[in-house]
């Protein structure tokens, strides 16, 4: 019996998720009582916080969160 071909995965827009993305901090940063600023990794989230601290309009810079301290092999 012969399997029928799979479909390809649909391909994810990454401009697309970011405003999704921003759409949601936005309604977060809306309901907060008090100053935000936004904070990232350097593997990967420290570009996003930056470019999110930018498009929200939100004062200062984002952060950036070192993990270097941080063990996983207790």
């Amino acid at each position: 019996m012969s399997q029928p071909p799979l479909s390809p995965a649909p391909a994810l827009q990454a401009e697309a998720l970011y405003l999704t993305l921003l759409a949601g901090v936005r309604a977060m940063v809306a309901n907060s009582s008090g100053p935000v600023v936004l904070a990232g990794i350097p593997s990967g989230g420290a570009w996003l916080a930056e470019r999110l601290q930018r498009d929200l309009g939100l004062p200062g810079a984002s952060g950036v969160v070192s993990s270097s301290m941080h063990r996983d092999d207790f």
